[in-house]
This record gives C-alpha cells, sequence and structure tokens, in this order.
C-alpha cells in the first residue's frame, strides 16, 4: 500500500486524538501502517496516558483464536465461551484496544481481529462504545511479514501512514533522558539516515534501534568502553546494522576534530582561547553539540562566551535552538553576560524570528 500522504507522529497523534475524542467518531476502528521501529506502540501507549485511559494491547502475532475467543465453560448445559481477560470488560470504561501486527497474523486471527474493527465483537464477546479500537502493520514493501489486508476490512477503517521525524524523535528521547550527544549530532547532519531500509536479514536503522544505541553507547561509556572500541562496534553492528554503524563511526572519526563541547562548559577548555571549526559542516555540528550540552549545564556563562566568537549566523541558531528549552531559556535570560551579547545580535535574532513565522 503506497500512501500519497504521510504523517508525522505528532501529526498522526493530533489526528488520533481528534478522533479518539469525537463521540461522532466513536466505534470505527483506525490502522496505523508503518514500517518497523517507526514508533507505532508508541504513538498509542502516550495518546492514551495522556488521557488517563488504560490500554489493553494484544500482539496477533502471539496468541491463538482461542485466546480471543476465550474457553468454553459448560453453563446449564449449554456451551458457552468465557470472555478473555485481553478483552476490555463489558462495562469498560474509556480505554484503547490495541491490535498490535495485525497485518502478520495468522488468518484465523486476522479474522477475529477483522470482527473486533468491523464489527466490535469476536465471537459472542461485544466491546462497548467507550472502547478506542485501533490496529497497526507494518506494509508489505518493509519487508516485514505482512498479508494483504481484504478490501472489505479496508474501505471500513480510517488508515494513517506514519513516518518519523528527526527533530520529534530527538524531542522525545531527550524528554526521556537517552540521548547520546553523537547520535544526535550525526542524524542532526543526516536526518534521512534516522529510517533505513528495513531488511530481513541483517539489523537496520530506524527511530527504534537509534535509541537503542543511544541507550547502549551510554551503557558502555560508562564502563569506559568508548565508541572506537572494538566491543562497541560490535554492539552498533547489532544494533542499526553494519552500514549504519560503519557510517556513523566515520562521521565520528571524521568529526573527531571539534572542540569538545562538555569541556568548554565546564570551564576545562578556555572559552575565549579554543580554537573553532573553520569549515560550516563542522561549525554546524559543534553548534548543535554546544546547545546539547549547555541544556544540562548549571551555568551558561562559558556557552555565551564562545556563542560571541561564533559567526553571526551560527551564534543567532545556538542562541535561538537554545532558548527553545524552557530551563535554559532561563538561565539564559537571568546570565550577566545576555544583556551585552542580546544588544549585539538583536537584529538577527528578530529578523531569525520573523523569517521563521
Amino acid at each position: 500500500m503506497t500512501p500519497d500522504v504521510t504523517l508525522t507522529l505528532s501529526q498522526a497523534r493530533r489526528v488520533l486524538g481528534a478522533l479518539f475524542d469525537s463521540q461522532a467518531h466513536v466505534g470505527q476502528g483506525v490502522m496505523l501502517w508503518g514500517p518497523p521501529g517507526v514508533g507505532k506502540t508508541s504513538l498509542v501507549h502516550r495518546l492514551a496516558s495522556e488521557r488517563g485511559w488504560p490500554v489493553y494491547e494484544i500482539r496477533l502475532t502471539t496468541v491463538s483464536p482461542a485466546d480471543l475467543m476465550g474457553l468454553p465453560v459448560l453453563r446449564d448445559g449449554r456451551t458457552e465461551f468465557a470472555r478473555p481477560t485481553l478483552l476490555p470488560a463489558e462495562d469498560a470504561g474509556d480505554c484503547v484496544l490495541f491490535l498490535d501486527e495485525i497485518t502478520a497474523a495468522p488468518a484465523a486471527v486476522q479474522v477475529l481481529a477483522f470482527g473486533l474493527l468491523t464489527e466490535r465483537r469476536a465471537g459472542p464477546h461485544r466491546l462497548p462504545q467507550s472502547v478506542r479500537i485501533v490496529a497497526a502493520g507494518n506494509r508489505m514493501s518493509d519487508k516485514s511479514v505482512a498479508h494483504r489486508m481484504p478490501t472489505a476490512l479496508m474501505n471500513r477503517l480510517v488508515h494513517l501512514h506514519v513516518w518519523p521525524d528527526v527533530q520529534e524523535w530527538i524531542e522525545y528521547v531527550e524528554r526521556l533522558g537517552d540521548m547520546h550527544v553523537d547520535v544526535k549530532k550525526y542524524l542532526l547532519q543526516f536526518p534521512n539516515r534516522l529510517m533505513g531500509e528495513p531488511s530481513d536479514t541483517t539489523p537496520f536503522a530506524s527511530p527504534r534501534s537509534w535509541h537503542n544505541l543511544c541507550r547502549a553507547l551510554r551503557a558502555l561509556e560508562a564502563q569506559g568502553i568508548t565508541a572506537e572500541d572494538k566491543l562497541a562496534r560490535a554492539v552498533m553492528n547489532g544494533i542499526v546494522g553494519p552500514a549504519a554503524a560503519a557510517e556513523f563511526i566515520e562521521f565520528r572519526r571524521s568529526f573527531g576534530r571539534i572542540p569538545d563541547a562538555r569541556a568548554i562548559l565546564a570551564g576545562e577548555l578556555d572559552p575565549n582561547e579554543v580554537e573553532l571549526p573553520s569549515d560550516p559542516d563542522r561549525m554546524s555540528v559543534f553548534v548543535a553539540s554546544l546547545v546539547e550540552v549547555a541544556k544540562e549545564a548549571d551555568s551558561v556563562e562559558n556557552f555565551l562566551r564562545v556563542v560571541r566568537r561564533l559567526p553571526r549566523h551560527f551564534a543567532v541558531q545556538a542562541l535561538r535552538d537554545l532558548s527553545r528549552d524552557k530551563p535554559a531559556r532561563k538561565k539564559l535570560r537571568s546570565s550577566p553576560l545576555w544583556p551585552a551579547l542580546f544588544d549585539e545580535l538583536r537584529e538577527a535574532l528578530a529578523a531569525a524570528e520573523e523569517a521563521a513565522l
């Protein structure tokens, strides 16, 4: 299925939230399409969490028809099917039933899942109107196990196609406290590397695997194992795949002469004397690193000292990027170095804000 329009995760979240909250829409199923690791599952869970709703998640590749139909029991001489705990209760309040990996499920399970999506029932078990139903799956082009969706079902669902956005992904991983500055620098420089070509034979780059790599690199570095170490290389190959790992390592090597932003802000390198990158590409990466470190720093004085030495457009970029972080913006405004720098760059900052509108 080739989409005409794709949505970022935040856009899909907004649309799906509107559908969830619309009483006119309650009862119609939604299908999320996207490659493996793009963030479909986390999108559903985050949306439900924002509303305080529980999520009944069923990974359809791991269940049997009996898990959805329930086991037969004898009552008053008649055979009935006990309601399975995987489904919301008949008197459930607002909640989400999430049918994950629907396109990869066995045929017998798909039949029951289709019944939940189109008729809001699995055998004798009906769902109350308080239940919002969302399904998710991979496309046949994603080199993942996927079966073609029947046209009758296709015509009964709202289909949303999602694709990752680098800036949204960075904000999400930073909010979780998992970001690794080198991964951020790399993906800011090469945003199209966030989602690689899915492979059914080797690991591949995706928002999920880059997130896993951030956590792995932080864990290795805590044990004194740097990204250049052979052990780290093996881990990177096993998370984002050999091709993405090799390019990431080469990026680190090529940009290795960029000043250490952490050392500058900590005062270990003199912000007034440190040699700054001369070419625009390295300068762009340096500014991204400087901003990232400044968000976590107790003081922004050394950050501002370096910014005063940057070419004007990079200085404006650094200040605008850091100002998007509310705690860091407060530190900027309270610094004794801020008024003079702001006066110096006032017109350039205003022009940049106007251009962004």
